[in-house]
Protein backbone atom coordinates (compact mmCIF):
# COMPACT_ATOMS: atom_id res chain seq x y z
CA UNK A 1 0.00 0.00 0.00
CA UNK A 2 1.44 3.39 -0.83
CA UNK A 3 2.42 5.52 2.22
CA UNK A 4 0.67 8.81 2.98
CA UNK A 5 2.65 11.91 2.17
CA UNK A 6 2.30 14.07 5.27
CA UNK A 7 5.62 15.92 5.11
CA UNK A 8 4.47 18.42 2.56
CA UNK A 9 1.62 19.39 4.87
CA UNK A 10 4.06 20.18 7.69
CA UNK A 11 6.23 22.07 5.28
CA UNK A 12 3.30 24.07 4.01
CA UNK A 13 2.20 24.96 7.51
CA UNK A 14 5.72 26.07 8.34
CA UNK A 15 5.81 28.36 5.32
CA UNK A 16 2.61 30.16 6.40
CA UNK A 17 3.99 31.20 9.75
CA UNK A 18 6.04 34.20 8.52
CA UNK A 19 3.00 35.45 6.59
CA UNK A 20 0.88 35.40 9.73
CA UNK A 21 3.58 37.29 11.62
CA UNK A 22 3.83 39.85 8.82
CA UNK A 23 0.06 40.32 8.92
CA UNK A 24 0.19 40.93 12.66
CA UNK A 25 2.91 43.55 12.18
CA UNK A 26 0.83 45.29 9.53
CA UNK A 27 -2.16 45.31 11.87
CA UNK A 28 -0.05 46.77 14.69
CA UNK A 29 1.31 49.49 12.38
CA UNK A 30 -2.18 50.32 11.11
CA UNK A 31 -3.52 50.58 14.66
CA UNK A 32 -0.58 52.77 15.61
CA UNK A 33 -1.18 55.09 12.65
CA UNK A 34 -4.89 55.25 13.49
CA UNK A 35 -4.09 56.11 17.10
CA UNK A 36 -1.63 58.80 16.07
CA UNK A 37 -4.12 60.17 13.55
CA UNK A 38 -6.84 60.33 16.19
CA UNK A 39 -4.45 62.09 18.56
CA UNK A 40 -3.55 64.61 15.85
CA UNK A 41 -7.22 65.31 15.16
CA UNK A 42 -7.84 65.88 18.86
CA UNK A 43 -4.88 68.25 19.08
CA UNK A 44 -5.96 70.23 16.01
CA UNK A 45 -9.56 70.33 17.23
CA UNK A 46 -8.34 71.60 20.59
CA UNK A 47 -6.38 74.37 18.90
CA UNK A 48 -9.37 75.32 16.72
CA UNK A 49 -11.67 75.33 19.75
CA UNK A 50 -9.13 77.52 21.54
CA UNK A 51 -9.25 80.02 18.66
CA UNK A 52 -12.94 79.85 17.72
CA UNK A 53 -15.83 78.88 20.00
CA UNK A 54 -19.59 79.32 19.97
CA UNK A 55 -21.00 81.96 22.31
CA UNK A 56 -24.48 82.90 23.54
CA UNK A 57 -26.35 84.87 20.90
CA UNK A 58 -26.53 88.60 21.46
CA UNK A 59 -29.80 90.50 21.40
CA UNK A 60 -30.49 94.22 20.94
CA UNK A 61 -33.57 96.22 21.87
CA UNK A 62 -34.85 98.83 19.41
CA UNK A 63 -35.77 102.43 20.21
CA UNK A 64 -37.06 104.75 17.45
CA UNK A 65 -36.41 108.51 17.67
CA UNK A 66 -39.22 110.92 16.83
CA UNK A 67 -37.79 113.32 14.26
CA UNK A 68 -41.10 114.99 13.33
CA UNK A 69 -40.51 118.16 15.39
CA UNK A 70 -37.03 118.66 14.00
CA UNK A 71 -38.19 118.07 10.42
CA UNK A 72 -41.05 120.53 10.92
CA UNK A 73 -38.52 123.36 11.34
CA UNK A 74 -38.06 123.38 7.57
CA UNK A 75 -34.30 122.91 7.34
CA UNK A 76 -32.91 122.46 3.86
CA UNK A 77 -31.99 118.96 2.80
CA UNK A 78 -29.06 117.41 0.97
CA UNK A 79 -27.66 113.95 0.33
CA UNK A 80 -24.37 112.09 0.23
CA UNK A 81 -24.07 112.32 -3.55
CA UNK A 82 -24.38 116.12 -3.40
CA UNK A 83 -21.94 116.35 -0.50
CA UNK A 84 -19.41 114.22 -2.38
CA UNK A 85 -19.82 116.36 -5.48
CA UNK A 86 -19.42 119.66 -3.58
CA UNK A 87 -16.60 118.54 -1.24
CA UNK A 88 -13.79 121.09 -1.39
CA UNK A 89 -11.11 120.06 1.14
CA UNK A 90 -8.26 118.20 -0.52
CA UNK A 91 -6.84 115.01 0.96
CA UNK A 92 -3.29 115.23 2.27
CA UNK A 93 -0.92 113.20 0.10
CA UNK A 94 2.12 115.43 0.61
CA UNK A 95 5.71 114.68 1.56
CA UNK A 96 5.12 114.49 5.30
CA UNK A 97 2.31 111.98 4.76
CA UNK A 98 4.45 109.90 2.40
CA UNK A 99 7.41 109.75 4.80
CA UNK A 100 5.20 108.85 7.74
CA UNK A 101 3.53 106.10 5.72
CA UNK A 102 6.79 104.66 4.41
CA UNK A 103 8.10 104.45 7.97
CA UNK A 104 5.28 102.10 8.91
CA UNK A 105 5.93 98.36 9.09
CA UNK A 106 3.41 96.46 6.93
CA UNK A 107 2.99 93.52 4.58
CA UNK A 108 4.77 93.89 1.26
CA UNK A 109 1.94 94.73 -1.16
CA UNK A 110 0.95 97.78 -3.21
CA UNK A 111 -1.09 100.39 -1.32
CA UNK A 112 -3.08 103.52 -2.00
CA UNK A 113 -3.16 105.88 0.97
CA UNK A 114 -3.81 109.40 2.21
CA UNK A 115 -3.63 111.46 5.40
CA UNK A 116 -5.97 113.99 6.95
CA UNK A 117 -5.29 117.68 7.37
CA UNK A 118 -3.97 118.70 10.79
CA UNK A 119 -7.01 120.92 11.30
CA UNK A 120 -9.27 117.85 11.04
CA UNK A 121 -7.79 116.47 14.26
CA UNK A 122 -8.22 119.69 16.25
CA UNK A 123 -10.55 119.58 19.28
CA UNK A 124 -9.64 115.96 19.92
CA UNK A 125 -11.16 114.45 16.77
CA UNK A 126 -9.93 110.90 15.99
CA UNK A 127 -10.90 108.77 12.95
CA UNK A 128 -12.39 105.37 13.85
CA UNK A 129 -14.56 103.58 11.26
CA UNK A 130 -14.65 103.24 7.49
CA UNK A 131 -17.23 102.12 4.93
CA UNK A 132 -18.20 103.13 1.42
CA UNK A 133 -20.49 103.08 -1.57
CA UNK A 134 -18.52 100.28 -3.25
CA UNK A 135 -20.54 97.62 -1.40
CA UNK A 136 -23.45 99.58 0.07
CA UNK A 137 -25.94 98.34 -2.56
CA UNK A 138 -27.70 101.69 -2.77
CA UNK A 139 -28.64 104.41 -5.20
CA UNK A 140 -27.89 107.07 -2.60
CA UNK A 141 -24.36 107.44 -3.97
CA UNK A 142 -25.66 108.97 -7.21
CA UNK A 143 -23.77 106.37 -9.22
CA UNK A 144 -20.41 107.26 -7.68
CA UNK A 145 -19.13 103.96 -6.32
CA UNK A 146 -15.92 105.59 -5.08
CA UNK A 147 -17.29 107.37 -1.99
CA UNK A 148 -15.76 106.62 1.40
CA UNK A 149 -17.43 107.42 4.71
CA UNK A 150 -15.13 107.69 7.74
CA UNK A 151 -16.47 108.07 11.28
CA UNK A 152 -14.80 110.21 13.96
CA UNK A 153 -15.30 110.85 17.66
CA UNK A 154 -14.04 113.51 20.03
CA UNK A 155 -13.90 113.82 23.79
CA UNK A 156 -12.56 117.34 23.48
CA UNK A 157 -16.07 118.85 23.72
CA UNK A 158 -15.94 120.38 20.22
CA UNK A 159 -18.46 123.08 19.31
CA UNK A 160 -21.54 121.92 17.47
CA UNK A 161 -21.56 122.39 13.72
CA UNK A 162 -24.91 124.21 13.86
CA UNK A 163 -25.13 126.90 16.58
CA UNK A 164 -28.92 126.72 16.60
CA UNK A 165 -28.68 123.26 18.14
CA UNK A 166 -28.50 122.88 21.89
CA UNK A 167 -25.59 121.51 23.87
CA UNK A 168 -26.38 118.11 25.32
CA UNK A 169 -23.61 118.09 27.87
CA UNK A 170 -22.34 114.87 26.33
CA UNK A 171 -18.73 113.92 26.94
CA UNK A 172 -18.13 113.10 23.29
CA UNK A 173 -19.36 113.96 19.82
CA UNK A 174 -19.38 112.06 16.53
CA UNK A 175 -19.24 112.90 12.84
CA UNK A 176 -18.42 111.27 9.52
CA UNK A 177 -16.44 112.45 6.52
CA UNK A 178 -17.74 112.08 2.97
CA UNK A 179 -14.66 111.39 0.82
CA UNK A 180 -14.93 111.55 -2.95
CA UNK A 181 -12.06 109.35 -4.17
CA UNK A 182 -12.60 110.51 -7.76
CA UNK A 183 -11.85 114.15 -6.90
CA UNK A 184 -9.72 113.39 -3.77
CA UNK A 185 -11.81 115.89 -1.77
CA UNK A 186 -13.98 115.57 1.33
CA UNK A 187 -16.19 117.30 3.90
CA UNK A 188 -17.60 116.50 7.35
CA UNK A 189 -21.17 115.79 8.48
CA UNK A 190 -22.12 115.93 12.16
CA UNK A 191 -24.04 113.01 13.69
CA UNK A 192 -26.82 114.19 16.01
CA UNK A 193 -30.00 113.03 17.72
CA UNK A 194 -33.16 114.75 19.07
CA UNK A 195 -32.60 116.46 22.40
CA UNK A 196 -34.47 114.87 25.29
CA UNK A 197 -36.04 118.13 26.48
CA UNK A 198 -36.28 119.93 23.14
CA UNK A 199 -37.14 117.45 20.40
CA UNK A 200 -37.20 120.22 17.79
CA UNK A 201 -33.45 120.67 18.23
CA UNK A 202 -30.47 118.36 17.84
CA UNK A 203 -27.92 117.28 20.42
CA UNK A 204 -24.55 115.60 20.13
CA UNK A 205 -24.42 111.88 19.69
CA UNK A 206 -22.44 110.66 22.68
CA UNK A 207 -20.72 107.88 20.76
CA UNK A 208 -17.23 106.50 20.24
CA UNK A 209 -18.24 105.80 16.63
CA UNK A 210 -15.80 102.90 16.65
CA UNK A 211 -17.10 101.52 13.38
CA UNK A 212 -19.47 102.45 10.57
CA UNK A 213 -21.34 100.35 8.00
CA UNK A 214 -23.28 101.60 4.96
CA UNK A 215 -26.03 99.23 3.81
CA UNK A 216 -28.73 100.48 1.46
CA UNK A 217 -30.04 103.79 2.77
CA UNK A 218 -28.82 103.12 6.31
CA UNK A 219 -25.67 103.92 8.23
CA UNK A 220 -24.91 101.80 11.30
CA UNK A 221 -22.52 103.33 13.81
CA UNK A 222 -20.94 101.18 16.54
CA UNK A 223 -21.28 102.81 19.93
CA UNK A 224 -19.96 100.25 22.46
CA UNK A 225 -23.32 99.38 24.02
CA UNK A 226 -25.22 99.21 20.74
CA UNK A 227 -25.74 100.65 17.29
CA UNK A 228 -27.01 104.05 16.19
CA UNK A 229 -28.94 103.89 12.91
CA UNK A 230 -29.07 106.81 10.47
CA UNK A 231 -31.03 107.19 7.24
CA UNK A 232 -28.75 108.77 4.63
CA UNK A 233 -31.80 110.29 2.94
CA UNK A 234 -32.32 112.50 6.03
CA UNK A 235 -29.29 114.78 5.85
CA UNK A 236 -30.30 118.34 6.74
CA UNK A 237 -28.53 121.69 6.44
CA UNK A 238 -28.74 123.59 9.73
CA UNK A 239 -27.01 126.97 9.95
CA UNK A 240 -25.26 126.15 6.70
CA UNK A 241 -23.77 122.90 8.03
CA UNK A 242 -24.84 119.34 7.14
CA UNK A 243 -26.17 117.26 10.03
CA UNK A 244 -27.54 113.72 10.05
CA UNK A 245 -30.01 112.89 12.88
CA UNK A 246 -30.27 109.36 14.19
CA UNK A 247 -33.51 107.56 13.46
CA UNK A 248 -33.03 104.57 15.79
CA UNK A 249 -30.97 103.09 18.58
CA UNK A 250 -30.41 99.35 18.99
CA UNK A 251 -29.11 98.75 22.50
CA UNK A 252 -27.20 95.59 23.35
CA UNK A 253 -29.06 93.44 25.85
CA UNK A 254 -26.51 90.92 27.07
CA UNK A 255 -25.15 90.76 30.63
CA UNK A 256 -23.11 88.34 32.68
CA UNK A 257 -24.20 86.76 35.97
CA UNK A 258 -23.25 89.93 37.83
CA UNK A 259 -25.45 92.08 35.62
CA UNK A 260 -22.48 93.78 33.99
CA UNK A 261 -22.08 94.19 30.24
CA UNK A 262 -20.08 91.19 29.05
CA UNK A 263 -20.28 92.02 25.35
CA UNK A 264 -19.73 95.18 23.36
CA UNK A 265 -20.26 96.56 19.87
CA UNK A 266 -16.93 98.22 19.21
CA UNK A 267 -16.87 97.89 15.41
CA UNK A 268 -19.29 97.04 12.61
CA UNK A 269 -19.18 96.28 8.88
CA UNK A 270 -21.59 95.24 6.14
CA UNK A 271 -21.13 91.82 4.51
CA UNK A 272 -22.77 92.41 1.14
CA UNK A 273 -22.40 88.74 0.18
CA UNK A 274 -24.75 87.70 3.00
CA UNK A 275 -26.80 90.89 3.65
CA UNK A 276 -25.64 90.86 7.26
CA UNK A 277 -23.92 93.19 9.68
CA UNK A 278 -20.83 91.84 11.43
CA UNK A 279 -19.93 93.30 14.82
CA UNK A 280 -16.98 92.72 17.12
CA UNK A 281 -15.84 94.01 20.46
CA UNK A 282 -12.57 95.44 21.72
CA UNK A 283 -10.73 93.69 24.54
CA UNK A 284 -7.09 94.45 25.29
CA UNK A 285 -4.43 91.82 25.85
CA UNK A 286 -4.88 91.92 29.64
CA UNK A 287 -8.52 90.78 29.40
CA UNK A 288 -9.26 87.18 30.32
CA UNK A 289 -12.29 87.09 28.01
CA UNK A 290 -12.16 86.18 24.32
CA UNK A 291 -13.41 88.64 21.71
CA UNK A 292 -17.07 88.16 20.78
CA UNK A 293 -18.10 88.46 17.14
CA UNK A 294 -21.75 88.49 16.03
CA UNK A 295 -23.64 88.44 12.73
CA UNK A 296 -27.00 90.22 12.33
CA UNK A 297 -29.52 89.58 9.55
CA UNK A 298 -30.83 92.54 7.56
CA UNK A 299 -34.14 92.58 5.69
CA UNK A 300 -34.64 93.26 1.99
CA UNK A 301 -34.16 97.00 2.60
CA UNK A 302 -30.89 96.37 4.48
CA UNK A 303 -32.50 97.29 7.79
CA UNK A 304 -32.36 95.49 11.13
CA UNK A 305 -36.15 95.54 11.23
CA UNK A 306 -38.85 97.10 13.38
CA UNK A 307 -39.20 94.37 16.00
CA UNK A 308 -38.71 95.51 19.57
CA UNK A 309 -35.85 93.03 19.96
CA UNK A 310 -33.48 91.54 17.38
CA UNK A 311 -31.33 88.45 17.89
CA UNK A 312 -27.96 87.82 16.29
CA UNK A 313 -27.96 85.19 13.55
CA UNK A 314 -24.81 83.72 15.10
CA UNK A 315 -22.19 84.56 17.71
CA UNK A 316 -18.73 83.15 18.29
CA UNK A 317 -15.54 84.08 20.10
CA UNK A 318 -12.08 84.73 18.72
CA UNK A 319 -8.99 84.15 20.83
CA UNK A 320 -7.26 87.40 19.86
CA UNK A 321 -7.01 90.79 21.51
CA UNK A 322 -7.37 94.48 20.64
CA UNK A 323 -9.71 93.90 17.68
CA UNK A 324 -10.53 97.33 16.28
CA UNK A 325 -12.21 96.32 13.03
CA UNK A 326 -13.97 93.31 11.52
CA UNK A 327 -15.09 92.46 7.98
CA UNK A 328 -16.15 89.37 6.07
CA UNK A 329 -16.98 88.39 2.51
CA UNK A 330 -18.17 85.03 1.16
CA UNK A 331 -17.15 83.20 4.31
CA UNK A 332 -13.68 84.71 4.75
CA UNK A 333 -13.03 87.00 7.73
CA UNK A 334 -10.43 89.65 8.39
CA UNK A 335 -9.92 91.50 11.66
CA UNK A 336 -7.64 94.45 12.40
CA UNK A 337 -5.85 94.32 15.74
CA UNK A 338 -3.89 97.22 17.17
CA UNK A 339 -1.87 95.01 19.53
CA UNK A 340 -1.27 91.44 18.36
CA UNK A 341 1.96 89.63 17.69
CA UNK A 342 3.04 88.68 14.17
CA UNK A 343 6.14 87.05 12.66
CA UNK A 344 8.74 89.60 11.61
CA UNK A 345 8.01 92.14 14.32
CA UNK A 346 9.44 92.26 17.82
CA UNK A 347 6.63 93.00 20.26
CA UNK A 348 3.02 93.83 19.59
CA UNK A 349 1.64 96.06 16.88
CA UNK A 350 -0.82 96.43 14.04
CA UNK A 351 -1.86 93.00 12.77
CA UNK A 352 -4.28 91.73 10.14
CA UNK A 353 -5.91 88.42 11.12
CA UNK A 354 -7.52 86.22 8.49
CA UNK A 355 -9.51 82.98 8.72
CA UNK A 356 -12.26 81.01 7.04
CA UNK A 357 -14.68 78.84 8.99
CA UNK A 358 -12.72 77.07 11.71
CA UNK A 359 -9.37 77.30 9.93
CA UNK A 360 -6.38 78.52 11.87
CA UNK A 361 -5.51 82.22 11.94
CA UNK A 362 -3.16 83.74 9.38
CA UNK A 363 -1.37 86.87 10.56
CA UNK A 364 0.01 89.75 8.53
CA UNK A 365 2.11 92.70 9.70
CA UNK A 366 0.29 96.03 9.35
CA UNK A 367 0.74 99.68 10.48
CA UNK A 368 0.46 100.62 14.13
CA UNK A 369 -2.81 101.89 15.64
CA UNK A 370 -5.03 99.89 13.28
CA UNK A 371 -8.75 100.63 13.27
CA UNK A 372 -11.67 99.50 11.08
CA UNK A 373 -11.85 97.47 7.86
CA UNK A 374 -14.08 97.74 4.78
CA UNK A 375 -14.41 95.41 1.77
CA UNK A 376 -15.02 97.46 -1.38
CA UNK A 377 -16.50 94.87 -3.74
CA UNK A 378 -17.08 97.28 -6.65
CA UNK A 379 -13.45 98.36 -6.84
CA UNK A 380 -11.97 95.09 -5.52
CA UNK A 381 -10.14 96.83 -2.66
CA UNK A 382 -9.86 96.32 1.07
CA UNK A 383 -9.71 99.55 3.05
CA UNK A 384 -8.18 100.07 6.46
CA UNK A 385 -7.25 103.00 8.61
CA UNK A 386 -5.29 104.08 11.66
CA UNK A 387 -5.67 106.66 14.38
CA UNK A 388 -2.77 108.82 15.58
CA UNK A 389 -0.73 107.41 18.48
CA UNK A 390 2.68 107.07 20.05
CA UNK A 391 4.18 105.23 17.08
CA UNK A 392 2.87 107.64 14.45
CA UNK A 393 1.41 111.14 14.84
CA UNK A 394 -0.19 110.76 11.41
CA UNK A 395 -3.40 108.83 10.85
CA UNK A 396 -3.86 107.09 7.51
CA UNK A 397 -6.60 105.73 5.30
CA UNK A 398 -5.22 103.04 2.99
CA UNK A 399 -6.30 100.27 0.63
CA UNK A 400 -4.86 97.24 -1.14
CA UNK A 401 -6.17 94.73 -3.69
CA UNK A 402 -8.84 92.48 -2.18
CA UNK A 403 -7.20 89.44 -3.82
CA UNK A 404 -4.46 89.68 -1.19
CA UNK A 405 -6.78 88.31 1.50
CA UNK A 406 -10.03 87.28 -0.26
Amino acid sequence: MPQKKTAPLRKSATKRQPKRQSQKNKTRRRNLFLALGAFFVVVVASVVIAVFAAAPRHTMDRYAYNLSEFKAKGYGRTNIANLAGSASTSLDTGEACRKAWEAQSKMNVSYNYFCWRDSDEANGWKPQGITGSGSAQTGADGGNNSILLVSWYSEGRPPLAAPSQTESGANSAARFSVVNMKTKKYRHVELVKPCTKSANKMCKVNSHAGGIAWAGQYLYVASTTGLYVFNVNDIYVADGKPVLPSSEWFGLNYSDKNGEMSARVSSVSFDSSANQLVTSEYRDQTSKLATRIARWNLNGNHHLGTASRVTAASTFTLNASSIQGIASYKGTYIANSSSETVPGRSGRGGTLLKWRGSSSLSRYRMPYHMESAYVDTANKRVWGMTEPGQHSPKSFVFSYASGVVF
